[in-house]
């Protein structure tokens, strides 16, 4: 093993890592809320940190089902949803991107993720699983973030992915230099002479 693959290998797991960590978000909780036919919720999702001029909030349902979309241009619902869902204008330029989804069915239950999208790439913020109860409709939910369940779903967090993406580079680099130092050492020791003794073709006369 060269130096040169010793540096292909490092360059391999450096990008991989960054790839997957700093690429997705890790780590972050899906969220249970509950509610009951006939009434509202507000879907939790907090973009604070992810403010931009030209960014919007994309909610989507199931696999990838448009619900509501808003941006400082305007906003845009799904099929079978309009009227029913928004994202509030002044609380998307807080950065509270929640969902408030009216008139709630059966239909409705199931998994939304709320996406942050800017210059043209989309990342997930939060996921909300939804579950409707066929009972007497109950006082509103409101727009406080929910307890996380005890069997969390975990999705990427681009906090963490950076931080495991350091990491990993700091590992990496460390491997490296340990691995390098080790061949040099195992040169040096190979090489005639190296021990201070003379050779053995040095003793023959």
């Amino acid at each position: 093993m060269n130096f040169y693959l010793c540096i292909f290998i490092y360059l391999c797991f450096f990008i991989l890592s960054f790839v997957t960590c700093s690429g997705y978000p890790v780590g972050q909780p899906k969220i249970n809320t509950t509610a009951t036919e006939g009434s509202r919720v507000f879907l939790f999702c907090d973009c604070t940190n992810m403010s931009s001029k030209s960014a919007q909030v994309d909610w989507r349902f199931s696999s990838n089902i448009e619900v509501f979309e808003r941006s400082k241009k305007g906003s845009s619902a799904g099929n079978g949803y309009e009227g029913r869902v928004d994202v509030p204008e002044d609380q998307f330029l807080k950065g509270n991107c929640s969902l408030e989804l009216k008139n709630i069915s059966s239909k409705d239950a199931g998994e939304y993720r709320c996406f942050f999208v800017v210059n043209g790439g989309r990342r997930l913020v939060q996921p909300v699983e939804l579950s409707v109860e066929d009972k007497e409709i109950e006082p509103d939910v409101y727009r406080e973030k929910p307890e996380t369940s005890s069997s969390q779903e975990v999705e990427p967090s681009s906090n963490t992915g950076t931080v495991v993406s350091i990491i990993s580079f700091i590992l990496c680099l460390c491997a490296l230099v340990l691995l390098c130092m080790w061949k040099r050492k195992r040169q040096q020791t190979r090489e005639p002479g190296s021990d201070g003794r003379p050779n053995a073709a040095e003793g023959i006369v």
